[in-house]
């Protein structure tokens, strides 16, 4: 049950982007979502996130990211390579503040197709399916090494496909995958792995003492994320483990705050966690929630896992 909540907490707090009726001044318009990157380059429009464009005066990336900012700061254009790890962080310094708003790695794969022709001999070969709306000559093969090759960029799941061979539709002869297209033929199916949701982290609140929240981990973490409002947190982590926030004292001048917690491993990213604060303390009666809250659905979906 606590899983299944905080799993709720999650796929909720993406879809949400509200402004924070109690939060203190701000740049920014209330809890910033994380950026979702494309496997290429992703365009931001600043006016999303800030009130003032114009003062943002510096952006600070990690290495793996390049960012280009137009003449009127208004978008920003992002560009990855191939090292962008599953969450990272971009900060945005505006007068004395400095805002941290996440990225997130695209879920699409690069996924290298080969098709094997056999002793056939071909001009022309691309693939049609669901990946390109059954487009003949959307993604065209090449040939190397007696093979033809193309990279195809999708999210995990099944795809129907055929190959095209100089015109011919035809099943994939080294797929043995198949299912009825609905019109008496059969379509090859192209599978694309997805996450080992058995090893990535599973993370969830164990208990708070003072002005200290304790997080602990389902299988290990490489790298956590922790932001109080849109400013990034230090934090703490014991021999075992377990994660250590200590709440701003600046929480305790602001009504309603919150507190956010990410993480990654190796195998992908982790559930997040939404922790609400009342002047600096941590909610744990939903009853407390004000009923113009525009977090509250998320708040009392936390507060079920159980402090």
């Amino acid at each position: 049950m606590i899983k299944r909540s905080l799993i709720i907490v999650s796929i909720i707090f993406h879809l949400v982007f509200a402004e924070n009726l109690f939060a203190q001044h701000t740049d920014i318009f209330g809890l910033a979502t994380p950026i979702e990157l494309n496997p290429d380059s992703t365009i931001v429009f600043l006016e999303d996130y800030f009130n003032d464009t114009n003062a943002v005066t510096e952006i600070i990336a990690p290495d793996y990211l390049s960012i280009v900012r137009n003449a009127d700061n208004t978008i920003l254009i992002i560009n990855t390579n191939k090292t962008m790890l599953p969450i990272g962080k971009i900060d945005f310094v505006a007068g004395t503040q400095r805002y941290s708003i996440l990225v997130k790695q695209s879920k699409k794969k690069s996924f290298d197709f080969q098709f094997n022709p056999m002793d056939s001999i071909y001009n022309t070969v691309t693939i049609v399916g669901d990946m390109n709306a059954w487009n003949p000559t959307a993604t065209p093969l090449e040939f190397k090494n007696g093979l033809w090759h193309t990279t195809l960029v999708l999210n995990p799941g099944r795809y129907a496909c055929q190959i095209v061979a100089d015109g011919n539709w035809m099943l994939d002869p080294n797929n043995k995958d198949v299912m009825p297209n609905g019109m008496g033929g059969y379509n090859t199916i192209l599978t694309i792995p997805g996450t080992n949701h058995d090893s990535i982290p599973f993370i969830t609140t164990r208990n708070t003492t003072g002005k200290n929240i304790f997080i602990t981990a389902e299988n290990n973490v490489k790298q956590w994320f922790v932001l109080w409002e849109n400013t990034a947190l230090n934090y703490a982590i014991d021999e075992k483990g377990i994660l250590k926030i200590t709440i701003p004292p600046q929480a305790t001048t602001v009504k309603r705050s919150h507190i956010r917690v990410y993480a990654y491993n190796n195998f992908g990213e982790s559930n997040d966690i939404l922790i609400p604060l009342e002047n600096g303390e941590v909610i744990q009666d939903a009853t407390l929630l004000d009923r113009n809250d525009l977090q509250k659905q998320l708040c009392i979906l936390f507060l079920l896992t159980g402090l």
